[in-house]
């Protein structure tokens, strides 16, 4: 399972796992504590679908090296569908 959230915070995934799934379960909800069924653009699926339904993802996170965090540009893609690739550092 993956949970992502849509960086507009609106518009969500419908398949399986979705909000108002009925694969869900009350142990499934609290394991992932999972609990609010709103439009907020924050949805799980399975890794699966992650890979069938996006070719490519960004992550990006304001991170200030002043604050003690280091800045890393990883420059690499996905081939096949269980592997990932090497990181590529740069400062």
């Amino acid at each position: 399972m993956i949970k992502l959230r849509n960086p507009w915070g609106r518009t969500e995934w419908t398949g399986d796992w979705s909000d108002d799934s009925e694969l869900w379960t009350t142990r499934m909800r609290n394991k992932l504590d999972f609990h609010t069924v709103d439009d907020d653009g924050v949805f799980w699926m399975t890794f699966g679908d992650f890979l069938i339904e996006f070719c490519g993802i960004h992550v990006c996170k304001n991170l200030k090296e002043s604050k003690g965090w280091k800045n890393m540009i990883v420059l690499d893609k996905w081939e096949g569908d269980r592997t990932g690739g090497i990181c590529m550092a740069s400062n």
